[in-house]
């Protein structure tokens, strides 16, 4: 398990750090227990510019691991970022299909986290 571990904590920054290497702006989709254990334990809370939640009652309030703002999905019409983490395993495929339906022409990047693994959707 303590591999897996530092493997995770690597692949989260490298790919974050390419994101950010090429211009890019980061944000997490879900402001849940697994967001912010994954960015505390990865250290990445400098590399993400929000983090947006579809659950009205979370947004507005701060992610306790990295002290950003959650704002609702819209947010990222408002404060462009090109990639998505998607941090929601049970609900990934609907958030990305979301993504792709009403965000397309403003996210490049959409990635999901499941099983301790980052998965590049597109």
């Amino acid at each position: 398990p303590m591999g897996q571990y530092f493997d995770f904590k690597t692949e989260i920054n490298q790919y974050m750090d390419s994101i950010l290497a090429g211009g890019g702006r980061i944000a997490l989709w879900g402001a849940s227990h697994l967001a912010f254990s994954v960015v505390s334990a990865s250290k990445t809370e400098n590399k993400i510019s929000y983090i947006v939640d579809s659950a009205p009652f979370k947004q507005g309030k701060f992610s306790p691991a990295t002290g950003l703002e959650i704002f609702a999905p819209q947010h990222l019409t408002e404060d462009l970022a090109d990639t998505v983490i998607i941090m929601c395993p049970e609900y990934s495929s609907e958030i990305v299909a979301d993504i792709q339906n009403q965000y397309s022409h403003l996210i490049s990047n959409i990635s999901t986290f499941i099983d301790g693994k980052l998965q590049v959707v597109q």
